[in-house]
């Protein structure tokens, strides 16, 4: 472990002596008229004058500003252009201005064949050309996002670059599929794609570009010209055994400059999970959520589709028309049908305080089946001048569910429905800008769950628990800035109204709870009035400062009692560009927040079989204080992109929870108790090409530590817990015919009592091996191997092996394959994680070895 810590910490020393460069300036004029020279290449070379150390362009005054930051005592500065000499000069590698005089010369244009640089930077545009990238393998266009220094890509299609999620992803600069992106990140075919642009601080508003620039990037699609305005149709289908296994996939797009689509159908029973990459958003933002379920096992860290038991049908449709330069107007439709099985194991180990600990074991079945869908309209004006954007949404989620815990069953149902509308209106005069917004949710989710053999009960009957909540909340902002100099005012006023109501009922036969305390019948009202000004001082690249200071005047009605008061929320952020290459970005914050309905009621309620939970009857109160810092370093000409992060925070609490553990019973309230909790996060990322080698590497490690109180069995205890992880891939071509990709992953998890020694420590690693063998020209063989070690499970389960192979043949725009899943016949995983005191042991079943034929052709 503590080679792993000095490695990084050699790492993060490189990364700041890069930051601590020589500049290298002066002007650029012609001999013959001694006038600007503009647009001429300016680079810097080693004494070989092959490799190149920097690269810039003079500006329309003939001006340059190269910057070097290595360890040579000289260099060679080259000026090169269309219409001028080429000038070589031998200078120091030093601070330094130049004055350089060039000479014109005719233009004479030979026939050359230009290869792509793999990364090239304009502005913030940083852009990745996709042959550079690319393997014969790669189908969609996330395969190749992975080998791309800066950006990952996870399975549900999210992609983040140098470690945040991007805001945007656009095909040809149209924004068709908004946030929910993953369905073209895992379909748009890879072999259509010319280059990949990343827009750093992208503002996705064109009547704020120049005022108000934002910490996340967006990804540009750029298109070949033969994939533009042309249908491309794929079919994909497939059967196999064991068990019975069928797949069927239809995939149509065309994208044009003035209408995109893209259709999609996914089926299968072979344990694809389709819902999570393409279909269910990558995050859930203030969303009513069930409270009531079948107890299920937590996910194991090991791929989907090797444990899932599923039967699915997932189709798609986006649309986005053009009619005009700044207008687009979109239509997105969802449909998920499906149905998931599960039969596995589980131990849950409660630790005390005084060393003892309980272990909970239970054998669980499940089946869950789901349809939901997800229909969107949208009409958007984005022009320098005006913004509108007009978002109508409807989703709806049917559930049922059916399990067993040994001797007991349960039984789910829910049905929520979500109605959604949003209006942003916003105009700029000058340096003047002016926006409306209203954002209007309703919202129900009606939920019953059955139990049998209620073991909370005297006698062993059966248990009905329902709730019922509804939501109605509207957000209403106007907001005025204007800009001077380098300043910008800003003033932002909200009046947002919510009302909830929360309804349960607990039918049960029990004399060790009194009647009265099944039963919630909750209702909130509240009201705020926002004042948030904020003022901006910008001087560019190198700096800019902005404070916030929200004050949130709330009037708020629980269930008859009603009171008022004030929450605050300053934050203040410093951010901005060291050189052209490292970034850097400051904040601090402070956050009042009160809790939602769903932590206000005092009834009991039966989340699951053996949960039983009830709050303290009042909202709760949370304030944090949070410090952050990061830093960004990237070098196109050597395709590096580094990042670290530091985040410290602090949360006080006028609530705790108390569990009390029974038997398998898990009894939690409540309590009113001030406390408060510290959490620390530290972080490095390094991702690097090699493009001589065709080798991308990316490593990274991190560190949090969190601290807070609990009470269990009637004991206050302090609780520690320390993750530290650590990762690194590569993936190269070794040949023409042969590329590999390797990853390697572990995390050290630890808790316990505060100031003790930890009574929980989990030690896990997991490593995987892909091989790719392309040979007679139209074959392919491929290889996965996975390995994960778990140092807290004894015997032979410590150490598991997948396996799986593939075999491809093409013929013209026709594919087959022939794939072999779990090739040891591995029968089970287990896994074991903890949190807060309580250790959590899994035992998941594995779909078994399988053979999988397919075909796959373009229509």
């Amino acid at each position: 472990m503590s080679r792993w810590l000095v490695t990084y910490l050699l790492l993060l020393s490189s990364l700041v002596s890069m930051a601590q460069g020589n500049v290298i300036q002066g002007t650029v004029r012609f001999k013959e008229d001694d006038e600007p020279a503009a647009g001429v290449n300016v680079m810097l070379f080693g004494q070989d004058s092959k490799s190149m150390l920097g690269f810039g362009l003079t500006d329309g005054d003939g001006h340059f500003r190269l910057e070097y930051s290595g360890t040579a005592d000289s260099l060679v500065l080259r000026c090169t252009g269309m219409d001028i000499k080429m000038l070589e000069r031998n200078i120091s590698a030093a601070d330094q201005w130049l004055d350089i005089i060039v000479t014109t010369s005719p233009l004479t244009i030979r026939e050359a064949k230009i290869k792509a640089a793999p990364m090239s930077v304009k502005g913030d545009t940083v852009v990745y050309h996709v042959s550079q990238y690319k393997e014969e393998t790669d189908r969609a266009i996330a395969d190749v996002l992975k080998r791309m220094p800066g950006i990952t890509v996870e399975e549900s299609g999210r992609i983040a670059y140098k470690g945040k999620p991007i805001n945007r992803f656009y095909i040809e600069g149209m924004d068709m599929m908004g946030k929910s992106y993953g369905v073209a990140t895992n379909n748009v075919r890879a072999e259509d794609i010319a280059s990949v642009e990343v827009y750093e601080r992208h503002q996705p508003v064109k009547a704020l570009e120049d005022i108000e620039r934002t910490d996340q990037a967006a990804l540009n699609m750029r298109l070949k010209d033969d994939a533009k305005s042309v249908w491309n149709a794929t079919v994909q289908l497939g059967a196999g055994y064991k068990p019975t296994m069928w797949n069927a996939e239809g995939l149509g797009m065309r994208f044009a400059k003035t209408l995109q689509t893209l259709l999609t159908y996914k089926g299968n029973n072979e344990g694809e999970d389709v819902a999570s990459k393409e279909i269910l958003p990558f995050e859930l933002i203030d969303e009513q959520s069930e409270m009531l379920g079948v107890r299920t096992l937590s996910e194991p860290s090991i791929d989907r589709s090797k444990y899932l038991f599923n039967n699915l049908h997932a189709l798609s449709a986006n649309v986005m028309s053009k009619p005009r330069k700044d207008l687009d107007l979109v239509a997105k439709a969802t449909y998920l049908k499906d149905r998931q099985t599960a039969d596995d194991q589980s131990c849950t180990k409660y630790f005390f305080s005084d060393g003892a600990i309980t272990n909970v074991n239970e054998n669980l079945y499940s089946r869950l089946s789901t349809n939901q869908t997800n229909l969107e309209l949208k009409l958007r004006h984005n022009s320098l001048h005006h913004y509108l954007n007009e978002v109508v949404e409807f989703i709806g989620i049917w559930n049922d569910s059916f399990g067993t815990a040994g001797e007991t069953s349960q039984s789910h149902k829910s049905d929520k429905i979500v109605l959604r509308n949003n209006f942003t209106d916003l105009v700029r005069a000058g340096s003047k800008v002016f926006s409306i917004l209203s954002d209007t949710e309703y919202s129900r989710l009606p939920e019953r769950l059955c139990v049998s053999s209620f073991m909370f009960s005297d006698n062993a009957s059966d248990a009905v628990q329902s709730v019922a909540s509804e939501r109605l909340k509207a957000l209403n902002e106007l907001r005025f800035s204007v800009n001077t100099g380098n300043w910008q005012f800003r003033v932002v006023g909200n009046a947002n109204l919510r009302i909830e109501n929360l309804v349960s009922d607990l039918k049960a036969h029990t004399s060790q709870i009194y009647p009265d305390s099944l039963i919630n019948d909750l209702s909130l009202r509240r009201f705020d009035l926002i004042l948030n000004p904020a003022i901006e001082y910008n001087l560019g690249d190198p700096m800019m400062v902005t404070l916030s200071f929200p004050v949130d005047y709330r009037l708020l009605k629980t269930s008859g009692i009603s009171r008022n008061r004030f929450l605050l929320s300053p934050k203040l952020t410093v951010s901005g560009d060291v050189t052209n290459r490292l970034r850097y970005n400051i904040s601090s914050s402070y956050n009042d927040m009160e809790g939602e309905i769903n932590d206000l009621y005092s009834g009991y309620i039966l989340t699951d079989y053996r949960m039983l939970v009830r709050k303290a009857g009042v909202l709760p109160s949370t304030s944090s204080l949070a410090v952050s810092g990061r830093l960004e370093y990237k070098d196109p000409l050597v395709g590096l992109v580094t990042s670290a992060t530091l985040r410290w925070s602090r949360s006080w609490r006028d609530l705790i929870f108390s569990s009390t553990i029974d038997g398998i019973g898990f009894q939690e309230l409540a309590l009113a108790m001030d406390n408060h909790s510290d959490s620390f996060f530290a972080s490095a990322n390094f991702s690097k090409r090699l493009q001589s080698l065709f080798t991308t590497i990316n490593t990274g490690i991190s560190w949090s530590a969190d601290e807070s109180p609990i009470i269990r069995q009637g004991d206050l205890m302090s609780v520690h817990r320390s993750v530290i992880q650590g990762k690194l891939g590569a993936m190269t071509r070794l040949s023409s015919f042969l590329n590999m990709e390797y990853s390697c992953s572990f995390s050290n998890i630890s808790s316990g009592l505060s100031n003790a020694e930890s009574l929980s420590s989990i030690f896990l690693l997991s490593q995987s091996l892909v091989a790719n063998w392309s040979f007679r020209k139209s074959w392919n063989l491929r290889g996965e191997f996975e390995h994960y070690r778990n140092d807290y499970i004894s015997g032979k389960d410590r150490n598991t092996l997948f396996a799986d192979l593939s075999l491809s043949y093409k013929q013209h725009r026709f594919e087959y394959f022939i794939i072999v899943r779990n090739l040891l016949n591995r029968k089970s995983f287990s896994s074991v994680n903890s949190t807060d005191l309580i250790e959590y042991s899994t035992t998941r079943s594995i779909r078994p070895a399988s053979v999988m034929l397919k075909l796959r052709f373009n229509v």
